[in-house]
């Protein structure tokens, strides 16, 4: 059903408690639909476990505009593996990862993946324990963007 047959532009299955295994799924179903703009998957409990599915499934989407992973424990390993899924990714407007647990090493895992993001209106880094040296690198990351509308790191 998730497939590009339908030509799906926008999934939100916020607050479901489909946790890993469930992310896992929806991302396969995902993966060959060229067609997704918007992906919203907030609190659903998923972990660091699930996001290198969902990061391959993010690496085949050219047009994706929107990304919000907001209050699932993504954790380090998570932001490192989600910073390879939206590297190439040149049309992210919306990035919202508040309440993650990313930590100052998974800010600096993904400040690269966010230097080619030329189009990038609202970075949402919120209550990610992110100190310092994170914020160094996401500044670094982003200081050359003129569209960057909203940054958010409380």
């Amino acid at each position: 059903m998730l497939s590009n047959k339908y030509k799906l532009s926008k999934i939100n299955l916020n607050n479901n408690p489909l946790k890993d295994n469930g992310l896992e799924s929806i991302a396969s179903g995902l993966f060959d639909n060229d067609t997704l703009r918007v992906i919203t998957l907030q609190n659903l409990g998923i972990s660091e476990n699930s996001i290198p599915q969902l990061s391959k499934c993010l690496m085949n989407k050219k047009f994706l505009t929107k990304l919000l992973l907001d209050g699932n424990v993504i954790g380090v390993q998570g932001a490192e593996a989600l910073a390879a899924g939206i590297k190439d990714n040149e049309t992210l407007t919306n990035l919202h990862l508040s309440d993650c647990m990313i930590l100052e090493d998974g800010a600096k895992a993904l400040a690269p993946s966010l230097e080619n993001k030329r189009n990038l209106l609202v970075l949402d880094l919120n209550n990610n324990k992110i100190m310092c040296d994170g914020c160094i690198a996401i500044s670094k990351a982003i200081q050359q963007q003129s569209t960057l509308r909203e940054l958010l790191l409380s």
